[in-house]
């Protein structure tokens, strides 16, 4: 299973730095900083990256009491990973990992989680390496990480202002 996760693992990264290095142009010598915006305050933003592998979505969301950050591409292809970190909720610090398959010719999610205090949980029937999984976990976190520093994305996320925000 691992060269199967790796790779997929490692191209969502891939795209999202690829397409979220910000040139440093010579009339915009100061790029926008989210590394401590207060994502309670973005719930129900959403930005789509473009990507050569596919397109890249990111939102921020709220649902059951819990609201963490969402990247994956958009439209999810057999041997790719989507990403949930949680900011606010009884699971903050966690961590989501859906590792896309394929079951019968139907699209089918493999669901790996990491627990505020680090405890990994798996499928049943499924058991890896945790030092694998952490690696999955760190990618997961870069890339949510790296999408945020895209100018683009950053700039809108500072102008957007949640529906709870505009009254």
């Amino acid at each position: 299973m691992t060269p199967k996760i790796t790779a997929p693992l490692l191209a969502l990264l891939g795209a999202a730095s690829i397409n979220c290095a910000s040139p440093q142009p010579a009339e915009h010598p100061q790029q926008p900083d989210c590394s401590s915006i207060d994502l309670s305050k973005k719930i129900g933003f959403s930005a789509e990256i473009e990507s050569k592998k596919g397109n890249i979505c990111y939102k921020i969301v709220s649902a059951a009491g819990e609201s963490y950050e969402f990247a994956g591409f958009c439209k999810p292809e057999e041997g790719t990973f989507q990403f949930y970190r949680h900011f606010a909720g009884l699971n903050k610090g966690g961590m989501e990992a859906d590792y896309t398959s394929n079951y019968s010719g139907m699209t089918a999610y493999i669901s790996f989680g990491r627990t505020p205090s680090g405890f990994f949980t798996f499928p049943s029937g499924i058991r890896m390496p945790e030092e694998e999984m952490e690696q999955i976990f760190k990618t997961g976190a870069e890339a949510l990480d790296s999408i945020k520093k895209n100018p683009q994305v950053c700039k809108k996320l500072q102008k957007y202002q949640d529906n709870a925000s505009k009254h």
